[in-house]
């Protein structure tokens, strides 16, 4: 009767339903999970989505869920659990859309990287337009198929690639086998966001070297060479712009012959 509107306080809310063929968009500019199918359930305060099923651009999401928090305060977080597969190009275009921007700092044409991928992707970040990099938590664990790309060295080609991945939005690491021009090499390449310690980029480079092996890299011979042995490359990229490249082998399975000096070290002698 004194004309004041009864106030109305939302005690609870809660259902469910189950989607297929949905379309989620959970933070722009990111693509949107499309042609989606699981459960949904919701309360007052949260949102949480059990995906059987859906698509990121041309990844396939085989499962994982979305959770949104804070529903019923001002400001909301988003988890996303995702399990995908599907091309390398595709994920690494992904992982390079503001605001991650992570693989520019990598230096890669993602459009000239070949294989595929098989990853578990985690992504917690607060839903906000000011959205910071460093606001976003992000952890990826893949394995990468047939991997193929331009070294960028000596035009070196990657080939055939197998490795596993692990990323963070402080490091990544890439370890694994491949061909470079045809020669089987196992490579360790660990890359620091944070750069601590100064420490910007690690490259371990192991590979049996002979002189066809050589040649296929474009490396000139030593002419008194002959024979093969494992050789280890550490290549370290410090955040002051120096750059080390350490070699090491052994002569024991090498014919070293220096006629100038004379002096031979035969193969299987202590060298």
């Amino acid at each position: 009767e004194n004309g004041d509107a009864k106030k109305t306080t939302l005690e609870s809310l809660n259902g469910s339903a189950r989607v297929s063929g949905a379309k989620l968009t959970y933070f722009k500019p990111l693509p949107a999970v499309t042609d989606v199918s699981g459960e949904l359930t919701f309360t007052k305060e949260r949102l949480d989505i059990i995906l059987n099923g859906g698509r990121l651009n041309d990844l396939k999401a085989r499962d994982g869920a979305v959770h949104i928090t804070g529903l019923d305060v001002e400001d909301q977080n988003i988890a996303i659990d995702l399990v995908a597969e599907g091309p390398l190009g595709t994920a690494i275009q992904v992982l390079d859309m503001k605001p991650l921007g992570l693989i520019g700092k990598l230096e890669l044409d993602a459009g000239k990287i070949l294989g595929d991928v098989a990853a578990r992707l985690k992504f917690e970040f607060p839903l906000s337009k000011s959205l910071k990099v460093s606001d976003i938590g992000i952890a990826a664990a893949a394995n990468l198929r047939d991997v193929s790309l331009d070294a960028g060295v000596n035009d070196w080609r990657l080939e055939e690639g197998a490795f596993l991945l692990r990323l963070t939005g402080q490091e990544m690491e890439i370890s694994g086998d491949a061909k470079l021009n045809g020669v089987p090499t196992t490579l360790k390449w660990r890359e620091d966001f944070a750069r601590s310690g100064g420490v910007r980029s690690q490259v371990e480079a192991q590979a049996r070297l002979g002189l066809a092996e050589l040649k296929a890299l474009g490396v000139p011979a030593p002419p008194f060479l002959t024979g093969a042995t494992a050789v280890k490359i550490d290549f370290t990229d410090f955040d002051d712009g120096r750059s080390e490249i350490v070699v090491s082998g052994g002569l024991k399975e090498l014919d070293v012959n220096v006629p100038m000096l004379g002096w031979r070290n035969p193969a299987e002698a202590p060298g």
